[in-house]
């Protein structure tokens, strides 16, 4: 079993990509996908981040012997997030056994504290998604816990994004994930790991917050993604 983390990311701070690269390979990863660029949306987004935060990336994939397939792209992401976190898993697919690897969905603003146990449960179930806690961090202080699917087994075709930036499908059309508010009979069965956690926490400055939040209201009031309802 190959365990392939996939990363999307734009302009974030330094440390946190270097955090999360060396969490996720203690963590059991085999390879990282990273993906950069900025989503057309984005204020004054740019196809590429600092070259600096692409070098963190290549370093610490190189110094805890992640297999790296990084992708910079030329223009910005004019599907926004959907084609992106597609985009992402076709990358993936190229280096991935299906129904025997499994992928791992990673955002640069985290970082992994448990894990010990990883490969082995993904190896035993017989489940095609998986979930584990993610813990909210704000300034220091832990706001509360709660279950999140961030694991997805590798098919014969690769995992698409639908509508929106979290209705993940299989090549069969199943839904592998929803959103935190999907009832589970709606999805296909994930193993919980409730013994993996990671923390979901804000490194970036002022005015990164500020861009984001322009982000999302410039595409809501676009109508740039269907939400279900």
């Amino acid at each position: 079993m190959k365990l392939i983390a996939l990363l999307s990311w734009y302009d974030e701070p330094s440390w946190c990509l270097a955090e999360l690269v060396a969490s996720v390979a203690e963590a059991g990863a085999d390879a990282l996908v990273a993906v950069d660029g900025a989503y057309a949306l984005y204020p004054q987004g740019r196809a590429q981040s600092p070259s600096e935060q692409a070098q963190v990336i290549q370093a610490g994939a190189q110094g805890t012997g992640l297999e790296l397939l990084l992708h910079l792209p030329r223009e910005v992401w004019f599907g926004n997030e959907i084609e992106k976190r597609t985009f992402t898993f076709q990358l993936a697919q190229t280096i991935a056994q299906p129904e025997e690897d499994w992928f791992w969905i990673l955002d640069a603003d985290e970082v992994i504290t448990e894990s010990q146990g990883l490969r082995e449960a993904l190896e035993q179930t017989r489940e095609e998604a998986a979930s584990v806690m993610m813990e909210e961090v704000m300034d220091g202080s832990r706001s509360g816990i709660l279950p999140m699917r961030k694991f997805f087994r590798a098919q014969h075709q690769p995992i698409y994004l639908e509508h929106n930036h979290f209705t993940f499908r299989g090549d069969d059309g199943r839904l592998l994930y929803q959103g935190f508010q999907t009832p589970s009979e709606q999805l296909v069965p994930a193993e919980h790991l409730a013994f993996m956690r990671f923390d979901h926490r804000n490194g970036r400055s002022d005015a990164r917050i500020q861009a984001a939040q322009t982000y999302y209201d410039r595409r809501k009031q676009l109508s740039a993604e269907m939400v279900p309802g």
